[in-house]
């Protein structure tokens, strides 16, 4: 398992700020310069200083702007703290070039106040036949997306026939010419994994970020697997904000659905004023969901909801708790949508609170589901559920 400990800030409150901003007030450092972006050095890279406006590459503390200079992508590589990030008008991608622990020093990217992206796409370097790139960013400010703007990894994950869950698996079992893919794999609680590959095709990358402000989210956030003949599975979102607000999508869906999990941290935040979407569908007639692990202020890791919800699509395949599988302690379970929980021979789900079927869930020989609490404790059970001898 890789160690996150790195990735995760400690973050404070910073004050709002509107979402179509016309004037922009910096939360950090004052003594920075603002950089603006124009592409006019021989690369990409953030690094070479040929392509910043004043030919001055940036440095800690400094502000940055992507606008209508240029629409020149551009790689994020710079391992410095930044003031504020600033997308307006850019409709280029900035590829964030950070990685999982172990792999490089990049391994987290932190912007010390608001982080806006109007318009444009993040995303990370592409992977091939193990986990080394995501996209791992702290801010300690907002996030603020617009309705044009994306944090997109879609087929950043494992290549073509590689990754534990090959052909298709992750949160979902897959299948690839009519047999089951490998194992389901990877945290339910705290996913950080990529997906894993069909025949030909890319699983979906990995996305892990820690916002200190709120989210308002308007636009588009995706780990999805690339969809084809025999496709591939949904990637990893892992979110962590002050509060979530808009209408926005977030989802890791694939042929096997991917995993996202959610935590909001001010107190009285939930999900419940949130207008847009959470998914971890799955895409075919053979494949399973993926889970969607939801927490609140207050709630430890192990005290969230899991979901297993297939968006009203009926299928054969299923969403599988196997040996691969972690974060198997929750408080609560909502199996929705034609969802199908499997619990593997031999495996374990424990529930500290409330069991909601309105699918299916099926558990196989010498498995169980352990309702534990404390001694004053009740755990409630809904639907109908299915036991295996």
């Amino acid at each position: 398992r890789h160690n996150d400990r790195k990735c995760k800030a400690r973050v404070e409150s910073l004050a709002a700020t509107s979402l179509f901003l016309v004037i922009f007030t910096v939360s950090g450092s004052s003594s920075g310069a603002t950089r603006t972006w124009d592409g006019g050095g021989a690369n990409s890279n953030a690094s070479t200083a040929a392509n910043w406006s004043d030919d001055t590459a940036p440095v800690t503390g400094d502000a940055i702007v992507l606008d209508t200079t240029t629409h020149k992508s551009m790689k994020w590589d710079l391992d410095i703290s930044v003031a504020s990030w600033r997308q307006v008008g850019y409709t280029g991608t900035v590829e964030v070039a950070t990685v999982y622990p172990g792999q490089g020093a990049f391994t987290n990217f932190t912007i010390l106040g608001d982080c806006i992206i109007s318009n444009g796409v993040w995303t990370h370097a592409n992977n091939s036949g193990s986990e080394v790139n995501r996209l791992c960013v702290t801010i300690l400010g907002d996030l603020i997306t617009g309705p044009d703007g994306a944090i997109d990894v879609i087929g950043k994950g494992y290549v073509g026939r590689t990754g534990p869950g090959y052909t298709g698996s992750h949160g979902g079992r897959g299948a690839g010419w009519g047999n089951l893919g490998g194992l389901c794999y990877g945290s339910i609680v705290a996913p950080i994994n990529l997906g894993s590959a069909g025949w030909a095709v890319n699983g979906g990358g990995a996305v892990l970020l820690t916002i200190g402000g709120g989210l308002r989210h308007a636009g588009l956030i995706t780990a999805d697997g690339i969809s084809a003949n025999t496709a591939s599975a949904g990637g990893s979102i892992w979110l962590t904000s002050g509060s979530l607000s808009g209408a926005g999508v977030i989802r890791a869906n694939g042929y096997g659905g991917g995993r996202v999990a959610l935590t909001v941290t001010n107190e009285g935040a939930d999900f419940q004023s949130y207008a847009g979407t959470v998914t971890a569908f799955s895409g075919g007639k053979s494949y399973g969901a993926g889970t969607v692990y939801l927490r609140v202020a207050g709630e430890e890791l192990h005290e969230g909801t899991l979901i297993v919800d297939n968006g009203g699509t009926a299928t054969a395949g299923y969403t599988e708790i196997s040996s691969n599988v972690t974060g198997t302690l929750v408080r609560n379970v909502i199996l929705r949508g034609r969802g199908v929980l499997a619990l593997a021979t031999n495996q374990t789900l424990t529930v500290s609170g409330t069991w909601s079927n309105s699918a299916t869930f099926v558990a196989q020989s010498g498995s169980q589901v352990i309702f534990a609490g404390g001694a004053s404790s009740t755990s409630s059970v809904y639907g109908s559920n299915t036991f295996m001898g």
